[in-house]
Order: structure tokens, then C-alpha cells, then sequence
């Protein structure tokens, strides 16, 4: 079944068809519709059938003459091509040119390739064509110029169809859903697309759509969800968003985008979810958007925009992303408004001042980033009340100077980027936890470090010789772990005491006084694991709940990273509609 079906409640439809008996009638075979005057078969619908094989042009499935619905979705059709003799013009009634009066296809995740016969799309009764996630499947537009189609959803999604948008696309007047993301489509977005006056749904996202986005797409006014996101659109938002006020997702993500955001888009009062992220487009942030209460996610990340973030009548906000542009002065005081806050994005802008104590109130926050700002404040220790909290990051321009996340309850292994991530550091205390796993050879790398505290842990293995780098260790401390092998020699550990080292019944050397038996004291280090530590993921990822840094090294700055925490930037945009492929933020247009 697993072969054939990704539906765990698939069961073989087919297998209680028989010919004799009192279930001799197709009539009632499961997954079979017949018209009740007629007795004809109306409709198929054997998805989730654990059906596998090929579909070939002799099938039985193309002498069902008067068929209406077809499902065929949830199955394994070994790959195999739909027949392509189909010519609806032809006078011979070869396969799918029998099937006059189909009026639904739905062939989703069939793992079909080669091309899609064309004249599919001029069936006379067909309403709904359904391809998505056939990702080896080829095929174009057909061009409607001549042809009157009665089709209300196209969904191509996840296919290799090709080629440009055509004009004539514009004749499909009784089109209500249109799905093309993720598809290789070129060119134009063509005007005619105004005249699609019944489209509810428009997905374009993720294909290779060019030039200006067409003011007649402003003529859509019963459009609800619009993804024209990761193209290469130009030019300014200037169609028609007055009148769109039934929008509830907009989504133009990704493109190249410029000139100020229209304060139009402060009427959509029914949108959900905005996101303009990753454009070109400058100037003063609209503060009639400020004014959708019913707005939960706003993403208007790595842009040139500027001005105040004025967020308090947000009261429906759940994930905020302003990060990488311009905007200052200092956050507003309302955010106990915002109960349904999840996620807060301000990394890279010039906010001043105090961080909002009201984001103590904020219950269901998971993640906050207001690092790379002008903040001057303490350390927030309220946000430790959080209860939901995952990540914290308060990381200024300059290097760390000093982290001190000692005597807390974190576990975990020590990560060997440490060493290459917190070049800089003067002071790092980890002591007084439950950190298990090898001391990191890359600490070594610290070459500015004073003060390293280890002690008080679970740690094993041998200390690194790589840390006799470190010429400017004056407190060494891994006491009281379950450390083992030889203590290395010269330099800054010449001058260290028994009391760094005891309490790790397996080490042996000067200072302590049991000696070791092994002529080579400088033991090679072992390996601090097999998972390779991507430089970019997160510094450290054993369940930190607070990490306080400090000790008069200039500004404060903290970091608190959870356990959930994979990468330096994630993607906190929930996306409703077709597939988002999101470049990294933290790689900014160039």
C-alpha cells in the first residue's frame, strides 16, 4: 500500500468488483456514479485506490463515453504518460477525445512525465483540471483565442510546464481558480488577465515572470489570495488595491519591486497576511497599514523603507518581520495589545531607546530579534517569565566580549563552531550546568580569551592541547567533571593550580599529583562529534533558557537560543497559498 498510496487511509477500491451475483451491477461498485435515468457511469473516483501500473491507450477507462468526474489523485501510475492521441477535432474516438462530457480531472501526485496533451485543456465540459505535483510532467499554455472554455480551475502547481502566458488566457472569463506556482513559466504577466473578473484565488509564485506587474490585475475585486512572490518583477505596486477589498493574502515577495508601498493598501481591511519582503522598495512605511486589525503576518523584511513603527491597534498580529531596512525612534509601550504575538523581527534597523517592557505580557511569544539596533537598556530579564520563548537575540555590531550562562540547568553538548563564531571573547563561563560530550578543540581559536570555566558539568574526554594557544588565559577552571588523560603542558597551564583540575578522576599531570604513565603528554584530541555544525546555524543548542553577558565590557547584550533553533534566520512567513522557495535573509539583493 505504502508503494502505491502516501494516504494512510487508502484501501483498494477495486477489489470488490465482480461480475457475478448480486454484485454484478458496476452500479454499485465503490468509487463508481452512474446516472440514475440512464444507468450510465457518470463518475470514477478511485483515489487513494492503491492503484500502481501504467495507464495505456487501451485501457477500459477511455470507453467510458458519458464519464463526468474522474479521480484518479493518490495513486502510482509508474510514471507513465497520459496517451497523447487525444485530438478532440478528430472524427475517430480515440481516448480522451471519448470523453466529451468529463467534467472534472484531477491527476495530482502521479508521478506522470513526458508532455501533457494539449487539447486536454479544449475539452468541452471540462470545469476542473488539477495536475499539481507531477514535477517531471511538460507541457505549455494552450492558447484560448478561439476556443470558449467553461474551465473554473487551472492547477498546475509543481509541474515543469513551461513557456509564456499568453493573451488569449484573458478569454477563460469563468475562471475562479488559478494555480501556477512553481512552475518554469516566462515572460509577461499579460494585461488580459483583467478580465478574469470571477478569479478568486491567482498563484504565480515561483516562476520566472518578468517586467511590471499589469494595473489590470486591479479590475480583480473579488480576488482573495494573490502570490506573485519570487519572480522578477519590476517597476512600482501600482495596480489598482483600492478596489481589491476582498483580499486576504498578498504576497509579493522576492522580486525587485521599487518606489514607495501605496497607502492604498490600508483598505484592504479583511488581509491577513501581507509580505513584501525582499524587493527594492524605499521610503516612509504607510501608516494606514498600521491600522489593519485583522493582520496577522507582516513581512516587509530587507527593503530600503524608513519611519516609525507605530503597531499598537495590530491586535490579531501574530508574526512581525521588519528586519534589514531603516526604521527608528523607539518601540512603542502598547505591545500588551498584541496577545496573539508569536514572533518579532527588528534585526538591522536603527531603533532607539528601551525595549518595550509590555513584551513581558505577550504570553505566546516564541522568538524575538532585535539585535543590530541602537538600543541602550539592561538586560530583560522579565522575558525569562516567557513561557513559550525559544530565541532571544540582542547581538549588537561588535563582538561579544563576555557570556556568563552559569549555574542554570542547560544540557547538551558544547558545539565546535563556538570556536570559530565568538572570535573576540574575553570571558566565557559555562559552569554550574549539566553540559555533557568533549571540550571543542576549536576553543583554541579564542585567542583573546582571560577567563574559561568549564567546571561543575558532565564533560569527558581529554582536555584539548589545541587550548595551550591560548597566551592570554589567566582563569582556567574544568574541575569536577568526568574529564580523562593527560593535563596539557607549557605555557599559560604552567601556571594554573590543582584547583582547576580536581574533581576529574581520569586526569592525570602536573599540577595535580597523580602522575601519568604515558610517555607522550600531549594526547591528541578526539573528535567533538560526527554532525558536522553548520557556521551559520545556532551557537548553541542545548536548551538555553537566558544567556546573560557583561562583566564592563561596554553595552550589555544577551542571547537566549532554544532548543528549536536550527539556523540563524528562519522562516517565520506561514504561507496559505502555493510554495514558497525563500532565499536566505541574511543575504541581502544585490
Amino acid at each position: 500500500m505504502s508503494a502505491s498510496s502516501n494516504d494512510p487511509f487508502a484501501y483498494p477500491k477495486v477489489k470488490s468488483w465482480t461480475l457475478e451475483g448480486e454484485g454484478s451491477d458496476c452500479c454499485s461498485w465503490d468509487g463508481v456514479s452512474c446516472d440514475e435515468d440512464t444507468g450510465h457511469v457518470i463518475g470514477l473516483d478511485l483515489s487513494s485506490s492503491c492503484l500502481y501500473g501504467s495507464i495505456n491507450s487501451n485501457s477500459s477507462l477511455f470507453r467510458l463515453v458519458h464519464l463526468q468526474s474522474l479521480n484518479l489523485a493518490h495513486n502510482h501510475f509508474n510514471y507513465s504518460q497520459i496517451p497523447s492521441q487525444v485530438n478532440i477535432f478528430s472524427t475517430v474516438p480515440n481516448i480522451f477525445a471519448n470523453l466529451s462530457t468529463l467534467r472534472s480531472l484531477r491527476l495530482k501526485y502521479c508521478g506522470m512525465h513526458g508532455e501533457f496533451p494539449i487539447g486536454i485543456f479544449m475539452l468541452p465540459n471540462l470545469r476542473v483540471l488539477n495536475l499539481n505535483f507531477n514535477t517531471y510532467l511538460t507541457g505549455s499554455w494552450p492558447n484560448f483565442r478561439y476556443w470558449s472554455s467553461p474551465l473554473e480551475e487551472i492547477s498546475l502547481a509543481a509541474t515543469s510546464f513551461s513557456g509564456e502566458l499568453p493573451a488569449s488566457m484573458g478569454n477563460l472569463r469563468s475562471l475562479i481558480y488559478l494555480n501556477l506556482c512553481s512552475c518554469n513559466f516566462s515572460g509577461n504577466i499579460p494585461s488580459s488577465i483583467g478580465n478574469l473578473t470571477n478569479l478568486r484565488c491567482l498563484g504565480l509564485e515561483d516562476n520566472s515572470l518578468a517586467s511590471n506587474i499589469p494595473p489590470s490585475i486591479g479590475n480583480l475585486i473579488q480576488l482573495a489570495f494573490v502570490g506573485l512572490g519570487s519572480n522578477h518583477l519590476t517597476g512600482p505596486i501600482s495596480f489598482g488595491l483600492a478596489n481589491m477589498t476582498q483580499l486576504v493574502y498578498l504576497s509579493l515577495y522576492n522580486n525587485r519591486l521599487t518606489s514607495s508601498i501605496p497607502s492604498s493598501i490600508g483598505n484592504l481591511t479583511k488581509l491577513n497576511a501581507l509580505d513584501l519582503s525582499l524587493n527594492e522598495l524605499q521610503g516612509q512605511f504607510p501608516i494606514s497599514i498600521f491600522n489593519l486589525n485583522n493582520l496577522k503576518i507582516l513581512d516587509i523584511a530587507n527593503n530600503n523603507l524608513s519611519g516609525f513603527l507605530l503597531i499598537c491597534n495590530m491586535t490579531s498580529l501574530q508574526i512581525l518581520d521588519v528586519s534589514e531596512n531603516n526604521f527608528s525612534g523607539s518601540l512603542s509601550q502598547c505591545l500588551h495589545n498584541m496577545l496573539e504575538l508569536r514572533m518579532i523581527n527588528l534585526e538591522g534597523n536603527q531603533f532607539q531607546g528601551l525595549l518595550p517592557r509590555s513584551f513581558a505580557n505577550c504570553t505566546r511569544l516564541e522568538a524575538i530579534d532585535v539585535s543590530n539596533n541602537q538600543f541602550n537598556d539592561t538586560f530583560p530579564f522579565g522575558l525569562g517569565n516567557l513561557p513559550n520563548l525559544r530565541l532571544l537575540l540582542l547581538r549588537v555590531q561588535d563582538f561579544f566580549r563576555a557570556i556568563d550562562v552559569s549555574s542554570n540547568m542547560f544540557v547538551g553538548e558544547i558545539p565546535e563552531s563556538i570556536g570559530d563564531l565568538l572570535k573576540g571573547l574575553h570571558v566565557l563561563n559555562l559552569s554550574n550546568n549539566i553540559l555533557t560530550g568533549h571540550i571543542p578543540p576549536s576553543l583554541g581559536n579564542l585567542t583573546t580569551l582571560e577567563s574559561l570555566d568549564l567546571s561543575q558539568n558532565r564533560l569527558s574526554g581529554e582536555i584539548p592541547p589545541q587550548l595551550v594557544q591560548l597566551t592570554f588565559l589567566e582563569w582556567f577552571n574544568v574541575s569536577h567533571n568526568n574529564l580523562t588523560g593527560s593535563i596539557p603542558q607549557g605555557k599559560q597551564f604552567d601556571t594554573f593550580e590543582n584547583s582547576s583540575f580536581v574533581g576529574n578522576l581520569g586526569l592525570c599531570g602536573n599540577p595535580l599529583s597523580k602522575k601519568c604513565w604515558v610517555s607522550d603528554s600531549s594526547p591528541t584530541s578526539p573528535l567533538i562529534s560526527n554532525q558536522s555544525q553548520d557556521s551559520t546555524g545556532s551557537l548553541f543548542e542545548f536548551g538555553w533558557k537566558i544567556v546573560l553577558a557583561g562583566y564592563g565590557f561596554g553595552l550589555l547584550v544577551g542571547v537566549i537560543i532554544g532548543n528549536i533553533v536550527a539556523t540563524r534566520k528562519h522562516d517565520w512567513l506561514m504561507k496559505t497559498f502555493g510554495m514558497k522557495q525563500r532565499a536566505r535573509r541574511n543575504v541581502r539583493r544585490e
